[in-house]
């Protein structure tokens, strides 16, 4: 895990909210810094706050003409959040990983911290997503192909610790009297936050009960499914994953932030997040399936891979969850997901920790095999570097990758964007994690189109696959009404 390269000072947020004074000193020398390199500096403050549901802020914060990103795990009382821009990147192709990893090592040595360091989730966190194929083949997708950014405001909750990250750019020409002034006021009404605004958030969100929704069914699904099972007779691939798309146009306004709100209520297991575009797009949804997590030196990846719906008793749920860990077909596909990723790590040299038997990750709604990944994290890599090999998993992409890749965009008539790509954080410190987008939907302003997937293999049945992926639409279906 490679070294921080922000400069932190040793100053407690309670001796730079101490006095104005204070605050002014301490952008006077962040503006130095700017002369000195003639380099834009960003002022970055962490600062513990009283508890506050993350959500709630995020609401009263949230604009939807602003990059903003959420992104929880309800079992883990972990989330973190951020609106606003101090710094943007966007990169396309192939080399989109490490010109992402280069915009963050490069904005790092431009950060200078504060405050209350010594917490989770405080300091600087770049905020990043990817689409699932390094090109876009509709030219006007609201999405690049990678996007990274520095949130202007940050708020995150860690096992009841909740704490505020004000990232703020200085340079020569910045009125630090004024800047002092604006964020010292502001700091004192709530510790960065106005929660003024938070009532009328409320009565717009029980306006949207009234809206109507129609449902635009795409279909091809079980066609393309034929057609991979054809292919993989032939030996041309052992396993691809092919998606659905279902259209959804409503007659009132779609609310992200209504949507993560029963997202989070039904699946607390599972990765809730949302991202947009500052341009009236949002890209949300609830997803299983870590792609990576770096903390400390230690990382952690998984398969989930494999899947049969709950039971409507606690007998009938096991008896389905027996069957699944003794299904060949589910099985073999879950080994290839594994065998995939440990064959990755090992190009780097990182030999996994791999548990002999999957277990079951049961959701409200489906159950699927599931088997953790550890291992240590070598200091010279970065977690881009992994996101680059790793991404796409035979779970979400297929096996050979190339060749499933390529022939995906044969199957599916439609974009996948974001869809069961890499979505998440890295921290200063090389700490990060990335959920894969699964479960996931991509929201205009009345228009919302709804993604879930399945893996094929030689022994799939069409109709069982469609069953599959119409449980999954479910997820997303709900969180919009």
């Amino acid at each position: 895990m490679q070294a921080t390269l922000v400069k932190t000072k040793h100053i407690s947020s309670e001796n730079i909210f101490a006095s104005k004074q204070n605050l002014f000193l301490f952008f006077k020398e962040c503006q130095e810094e700017s002369i000195r390199k003639s380099q834009r500096q960003i002022a970055s403050i962490s600062s513990e706050t009283s508890l506050i549901d993350p959500l709630s802020i995020f609401e009263i914060i949230y604009k939807s003409d602003k990059k903003c990103f959420y992104f929880e795990r309800i079992d883990r009382n972990e989330v973190i959040a951020g609106v606003g821009t101090a710094l943007t990147f966007n990169a396309q192709g192939i080399n989109r990983f490490s010109k992402i990893k280069q915009f963050i090592q490069s904005s790092l040595s431009n950060i200078i911290s504060v405050g209350d360091l010594h917490l989770p989730f405080t300091g600087p966190h770049f905020f990043g997503n990817f689409t699932f194929f390094d090109n876009n083949i509709e030219p006007d997708f609201p999405f690049s192909q990678a996007t990274v950014f520095l949130p202007r405001w940050q708020m995150a909750c860690y096992q009841g610790k909740f704490v505020a990250v004000a990232n703020i750019g200085v340079d020569s020409e910045t009125d630090i009297d004024f800047l002092s002034e604006k964020i010292w006021h502001t700091y004192q009404r709530a510790h960065f936050f106005n929660c003024a605004s938070s009532i009328e958030l409320k009565n717009q969100a029980c306006l949207l009960k009234e809206r109507e929704l129609n449902i635009i069914n795409s279909g091809g699904f079980k066609e393309a499914v034929q057609s991979a099972l054809q292919a993989i007779k032939a030996n041309e691939f052992k396993k691809i994953v092919l998606a659905h798309a279902v259209d959804v146009i409503s007659s009132g306004p779609l609310d992200p932030l209504h949507s993560l709100d029963k997202l989070r209520v039904k699946y607390p297991n599972s990765y809730i997040f949302c991202t947009s575009n500052g341009k009236g797009h949002s890209f949300l949804g609830a997803s299983p399936e870590r792609l990576i997590r770096v903390k400390d030196g230690e990382l952690a990846t998984e398969a989930l891979a494999g899947s049969t719906p709950r039971g409507k008793t606690a007998t009938e749920d096991m008896e389905l969850a027996n069957l699944l860990l003794s299904s060949q077909k589910d099985t073999y596909e879950h080994r290839i997901v594994i065998e995939s990723i440990a064959a990755r790590l090992l190009k780097f040299g990182i030999k996994a920790e791999i548990p002999p038997h999957p277990a079951i990750l049961k959701l409200p709604n489906i159950q699927h095999l599931h088997t953790p990944i550890k291992a240590k994290m070598p200091n010279d890599l970065h977690i881009l570097d992994l996101l680059a090999k790793l991404h796409p998993t035979p779970a979400v992409g297929g096996q050979p990758k190339d060749i499933t890749c390529d022939k995906i965009r044969n199957y599916e008539n439609f974009e996948r964007g974001l869809y069961a790509s890499p979505i998440g954080w890295i921290d200063y410190q090389g700490n990060g994690e990335f959920a894969v987008a699964i479960r996931s939907a991509l929201l205009g302003r009345y228009h919302a189109r709804l993604f879930a997937g399945a893996g094929i293999v030689a022994d799939s049945d069409p109709n069982k696959e469609s069953e599959e992926v119409n449980l999954k639409l479910q997820v997303l279906m709900d969180a919009l009404v």
